[in-house]
């Protein structure tokens, strides 16, 4: 199996320059986004976190490898991130937790993803058919995700990256291209859309950006469900279902209600997340979508098993295929 971290079968690779790449400099002028919601700086510190991971990789005596490479991390933190923002990052009492947990989830979901996209460039390589080759990728909350760069995806390959707040994918994208990075040969779509209307999401990403319902589309919600009301939870995934052709699946980060409590009181640190539900609850709302085939929830002992990391509080990641047919209408 293809991983997120194999070098040398070209899964994933270093920064890709673009044909007329411009040698990186550091920026003397930051380029900050305007009215950042609270949710969406949370992406900064998604990029500092993989920007410490990857570091581990050159740390003496790190107690486990690093799980993941970004070398575009600080390349964003150093254009958008502010000094007061950066030492905010870095006395979060949520670091020790927050970074392990960050660095399974990205590898995970990195490994997810080439498995699905290596195998279609495989078939579409052997085959007449370009259509049959083809993937789509949505990610919703995309934010400062990297993914687009850091792995080797094909072109037959299509990602979408959807955040209500448009000017965030922008300048990330400028500042990595000015910087004479470009991505992968698949192509990125950016798509302004707001998930708590997935009806209006779906209708954006179909007919504005040209989401083909009847191609299998890989849905990444990657911390993003924490911040959603409950009552969006099975919209998103019906709507999901519902656009999506055969062979199709869903990856999400799920919080289980007692991390609120947890880093609230001991940590101190009171996090902007919705109303927290047990996961069976999502689970039973996941398969009621048509998202039941290969299920698999993935929790700490999961965790320790594949990585020897700890993971403290009950976090997990819930993957599942389509059904064969299509319940929602």
């Amino acid at each position: 199996r293809r991983t997120a971290s194999d070098d040398d079968d070209g899964s994933r690779r270093g920064p890709r320059k673009s044909k007329h790449a411009k040698m990186w400099r550091t920026l003397t002028q930051k380029r900050p986004i305007s009215s950042l919601t609270s949710v969406q700086q949370t992406s900064l510190l998604m990029a500092y976190w993989r920007m410490l991971e990857t570091r581990r990789s050159h740390t003496p005596h790190a107690p486990s490898p690093s799980l993941i490479q970004d070398e575009f991390a600080p390349i964003l933190l150093d254009n958008l991130a502010s000094p007061e923002l950066l030492q905010q990052f870095q006395s979060s009492p949520f670091l020790p937790i927050g970074l392990n947990f960050l660095a399974i989830r990205t590898r995970i979901i990195d490994d997810w993803l080439l498995e699905k996209s290596c195998s279609s460039s495989s078939s579409s390589s052997s085959s007449n058919s370009k259509r049959r080759g083809r993937r789509q990728v949505v990610n919703l909350g995309a934010g400062m995700c990297t993914r687009p760069y850091r792995l080797d995806l094909p072109k037959s390959t299509t990602i979408y990256e959807v955040e209500c707040h448009g000017e965030l994918l922008h300048t990330k994208h400028e500042v990595l291209q000015d910087a004479g990075y470009k991505p992968s040969d698949a192509k990125v779509i950016s798509v302004e859309g707001n998930v708590a209307d997935m009806d209006a999401l779906c209708e954006i990403l179909v007919e504005k950006h040209g989401l083909d319902p009847s191609l299998p589309t890989d849905w990444i919600a990657e911390g993003l469900f924490a911040y959603l009301k409950p009552l969006h939870h099975l919209q998103v995934l019906e709507r999901a279902r519902h656009f999506s052709g055969k062979d199709s699946r869903f990856i999400v980060t799920l919080v289980h209600p007692y991390c609120q409590q947890h880093v609230l009181h001991v940590l101190g640190v009171k996090l902007p997340w919705a109303e927290l539900r047990p996961i069976t609850d999502f689970i039973t709302e996941m398969k009621h979508a048509g998202w039941s085939k290969n299920l698999q929830v993935l929790g700490d002992k999961d965790f320790m098993a594949m990585f020897q990391r700890t993971v403290t509080l009950p976090i997990f990641l819930v993957s599942a295929e389509s059904n064969p047919t299509n319940p929602i209408t």
